[in-house]
């Protein structure tokens, strides 16, 4: 796979992730149940933290170099920073504060894919 098509795939990655945290946002806002909203953090905190240990996303190795590089950094980063339990209440402040903080890191590094390759979008 050549470069470009790295810096692609990363850039819809992390537009992924972001819109996954996007939409875990919008389920409090919806009314949707504690469980269920408890269970949908836990499955994206275990994603995570498993694309960082396993060194890929989705079954894809992520790539090392080149613009895609920032695709393992943000979910490293993010893996790292998520560290809310698992259980935490909803309505707590910690809750929304984690996940848009993840959105930032996810928005920055889209960003900074987008800045070393203009052609990703």
């Amino acid at each position: 796979m050549s470069e470009l098509d790295d810096a692609k795939w990363a850039h819809r990655a992390l537009q992924d992730i972001h819109r996954s945290v996007d939409t875990l946002l919008g389920m409090r806002a919806s009314g949707a149940g504690k469980a269920v909203i408890i269970a949908a953090s836990v499955a994206l905190k275990d994603e995570l933290k498993t694309a960082n240990r396993s060194g890929s996303y989705k079954g894809k190795k992520m790539p090392i170099e080149g613009p895609g590089r920032f695709l393992a950094s943000a979910i490293q980063r993010a893996s790292a920073d998520f560290r809310m339990r698992s259980d935490t209440d909803p309505s707590k402040v910690v809750w929304s504060a984690t996940l848009n903080e993840l959105k930032a890191y996810f928005s920055d590094y889209s960003g900074r894919i987008r800045k070393e390759c203009p052609e990703v979008e």
